[in-house]
């Protein structure tokens, strides 16, 4: 069915965060955001005009305790709005997107600073997801609710001979959280099947060193990142195998103005797939590619000066990262 219909959204919200030390080891914070969200939707195929408004406060509270200047233990919870916009076939617009998140964790770094470490469980729920209408092609409908848990894990340290390590690790268990109904295939989902393209077994590692060339800075490291396998059509037994892929990278610095960088990705070339819809709609990963940026920094008196980049951002190595913000 097409579909043919103008829709305005207008949003504002209000964010507020307090922190208070109950003791030099002992901190709470706490907080929130309220949002309000209006829909004006005008249908033109059959000349209606749906409107909707909602206004959510979404909470959030943590707490850290610092036994040692080394160790930090936390805890924390919130919970998220995210409006869905659009309307189902009955031309109805959708509720929004709720999430509730919980996670603990402890964070260690040396005393010298060399060594920093974190570990954090964390559990989230999404709800009114929105997916094909089986019914009716061309159209959403909410299917449910998903659920989310694990453990992720980093490293920062600084080497002899001035090398630097990162490395990440995640466990990640998401999963359907209610029974319904597979809108693309026609089959069931049953709560706590896997969502797919989400592997549970996730990490990389990056090593680097800093070092001179005459009056340049300059940079060389490499990097490894494994996938683990992972679900790769809803409601059946096909799964993507895992993979692990390997880059180089560098960067010299010029002058004080102009820095340049280069990145191999997929150094050994190696054949891999990095999602799918079914098992006959794959996508490839990317095979062996080679980048060159350049970054210029402009100075000017007022701003003290801004960076921009002539070929794509810089490359000097950040930590790797990990799941996401919702984790799934």
């Amino acid at each position: 069915m097409i579909q043919n219909a103008d829709e305005v959204q207008k949003a504002w919200g209000v964010y507020a965060q307090d922190q208070i030390e109950i003791t030099e080891q002992f901190k709470v914070r706490f907080g929130g955001r309220y949002d309000h969200f209006s829909q004006n939707i005008d249908l033109r195929l059959n000349n209606t005009n749906p409107k909707k408004s909602y206004s959510k406060f979404s909470p959030m509270a943590g707490l850290v305790f610092e036994p040692t200047s080394s160790v930090s233990l936390y805890a924390s919870y919130g919970k998220g709005f995210r409006p869905n916009s659009g309307v189902g076939f009955d031309g109805q617009p959708f509720e929004p997107e709720i999430s509730t998140s919980y996670e603990v964790g402890a964070k260690f770094i040396t005393p010298d600073g060399r060594l920093t470490s974190t570990i954090s469980l964390y559990k989230m729920k999404k709800s009114n997801v929105l997916s094909t209408d089986p019914a009716n092609p061309g159209f959403s409908k909410p299917v449910g609710s998903a659920d989310s848990k694990g453990v992720e894990f980093d490293v920062n340290a600084k080497l002899p001979a001035g090398f630097e390590l990162f490395l990440t690790y995640a466990y990640t268990d998401a999963g359907w959280a209610t029974n319904v109904f597979d809108p693309n295939f026609g089959l069931p989902i049953l709560k706590g099947d896997p969502l797919i393209n989400i592997p549970k077994h996730q990490g990389n590692i990056l090593l680097f060193k800093n070092f001179s060339i005459g009056d340049h800075q300059a940079m060389l490291g490499g990097g490894v990142n494994h996938v683990g396998k992972r679900l790769g059509e809803t409601a059946t037994t096909f799964f993507l195998p895992s993979y692990t892929i390997a880059k180089l990278m560098g960067s010299v610095t010029i002058n004080d103005q102009f820095k340049l960088s280069a990145n191999v990705d997929n150094l050994f070339d190696k054949k891999y797939y990095a999602s799918s819809y079914a098992a006959l709609w794959i996508q490839p990963g990317m095979p062996r590619s080679f980048t060159i940026r350049g970054t210029f920094n402009f100075w000017n008196r007022c701003r003290g000066g801004f960076r921009a980049s002539l070929f794509g951002p810089s490359t000097t190595p950040p930590p790797p990262v990990v799941g996401g913000p919702f984790r799934f």
